[in-house]
């Protein structure tokens, strides 16, 4: 369910690692001030804030965009009220032996979260320290209840490879920002595949238009 929200709402200088998907969830947001923390990347739920009309995002430490990025010839303070456009997108290093569907270890997380009461776990004393650890994992991602944005599943951990990256994408013109990195969710590497297919397509539709 959508929530009503500020208009404006500023975190910035926090030192906040990161931005949680739930911030799509204010729709009524208008200004929004994220400067000055350690965010390397945006959730990509904040592409659906349509009421945004003021964001700051410098300084951060964001990931720098692919060989593949170039920029929009416009400067960035010509394109405060045009969409944000995508230019380039960085899929994760699939590791090997890795299925494609999504793990027996994530389809254990979602019923732990789901369906146990952690206390009681906490009470299984003969259980393994790390199964606690999954277990208490599982239910404070389950508090944010991220879903995937290619299948709509709701997912505790999504594929990364082995430096810990997921998929991002690379857009310009985001509120008069250009090559802002946004952290696309998915919940298997079977939808980081069709993630991946969609931005060919969308970059390959931009590319006819020029």
């Amino acid at each position: 369910m959508y929530v009503l929200a500020p208009s404006l709402v500023n975190p910035g200088k926090n030192d906040l690692p990161h931005i949680p998907e739930a911030i799509g969830n204010l729709t009524s947001l208008r200004e929004l001030n994220l400067s000055g923390n350690h965010l390397q990347f945006l959730p990509h739920t904040l592409l659906d804030l349509n009421q945004l009309q003021h964001l700051r995002l410098h300084p951060n430490p964001f990931l720098s965009p692919p060989a593949s990025y170039s920029p929009l010839p416009t400067p960035p303070s010509s394109q405060v009220n045009a969409p944000a456009v995508l230019r380039a997108y960085q899929r994760p290093t699939r590791p090997k032996n890795t299925a494609s569907i999504t793990s027996l270890v994530e389809f254990a997380s979602r019923a732990l979260a789901e369906t146990f009461v952690l206390a009681d776990i906490d009470k299984a004393f003969e259980l393994p320290e790390y199964l606690h650890d999954k277990a208490h994992h599982a239910e404070e991602r389950f508090k944010w209840h991220d879903t995937c944005s290619i299948c709509t599943q709701w997912y505790v951990d999504g594929p990364v490879d082995e430096n810990g990256m997921g998929c991002i994408e690379y857009y310009d013109s985001l509120h008069a920002n250009d090559a802002v990195p946004v952290w696309r969710g998915v919940c298997s590497w079977q939808c980081v595949e069709k993630w991946e297919v969609q931005c060919q397509h969308t970059l390959g539709e931009q590319a006819k238009q020029k």
